[in-house]
């Protein structure tokens, strides 16, 4: 397993850590992705719309890393100089 660890250095959040894990699937041949995440507002949010709130944007984050990935392992088409 694989992990990245990340930590809030500035920005609008009292507190912000999260964790990537990158488990192999040996059935499979793939790659699990599992986040934690702990982040505290550095202003008021109603618990109800936050939690929604950080939902959104864990999914949308998700989303945009298998985009990524999904680019990675397309077919390369490289342009072949004719002579």
């Amino acid at each position: 397993m694989s992990s990245i660890d990340i930590s809030l250095i500035s920005g609008d959040m009292k507190h912000y850590e999260s964790r990537w894990e990158l488990v192999p699937v040996p059935e499979t041949g793939g790659t699990k992705i599992i986040y934690h995440g702990k982040l505290l507002p550095n202003f008021y949010v109603p618990s109800l719309l936050g939690s929604k709130m950080v939902r959104s944007d864990i999914e949308r984050m998700m989303n945009a890393v298998l985009a990524r990935l999904d680019r990675r392992d397309a077919p390369r088409v490289e342009a072949i100089p004719q002579q």
